[in-house]
């Protein structure tokens, strides 16, 4: 059940990592250009430093995008937020699943026109907004800091054929 006195959500896609070549963020703003008046007060908040900024700021004032689109300087992610994701990017395949806690795209014929595809039905689709955030902090709680902790102190102890203490 949902409390009715909660603020609704602000409607914006997040995209975070390093402004770097690899991470592809000028598709994101091509795929967004292509979205159009369908943005319907959504907004794209690109969260990164790197070297591709400068190009990114380009590309977002030739396309005429800038009231829509911002750059932000910030690392973190908060839970819970649903992605939408390339479905053949390195080191997402894990834990993202298509329709559980993610919308993944193809990289062709059109990469722009298929990231936009998605974009468009996770913003206009409240309900699935609603189902992938819900099944995305389960999706990945085997990343947390404690699980990382276990592993390492597991690997220190392997490798050094002793016990490590854990803290508690």
């Amino acid at each position: 059940s949902s409390d009715q006195s909660e603020q609704p959500r602000e409607k914006v896609v997040l995209g975070v990592g390093r402004l770097t070549d690899v991470k592809n963020y000028m598709t994101l703003v091509r795929a967004w250009s292509l979205i159009g008046a369908e943005r319907d007060g959504w907004s794209l908040k690109i969260c990164g430093a790197g070297p591709e900024r400068e190009h990114l700021e380009s590309l977002i004032q030739d396309k005429g995008l800038s009231s829509s689109i911002s750059l932000s300087v910030v690392e973190a992610l908060a839970c819970g937020m649903p992605v939408v994701a390339f479905e053949d990017t390195p080191g997402l395949k894990e834990y993202l699943k298509d329709g559980e806690n993610a919308l993944l795209a193809q990289r062709h014929p059109d990469q722009a026109e298929a990231l936009a595809l998605k974009l468009k039905s996770l913003m206009v689709n409240s309900e699935l907004r609603e189902c992938l955030s819900q099944n995305a902090p389960a999706s990945v709680q085997h990343f947390s800091t404690t699980t990382y902790e276990a592993r390492w102190l597991k690997l220190i102890g392997d490798v050094t054929n002793s016990d490590c203490p854990s803290e508690t």
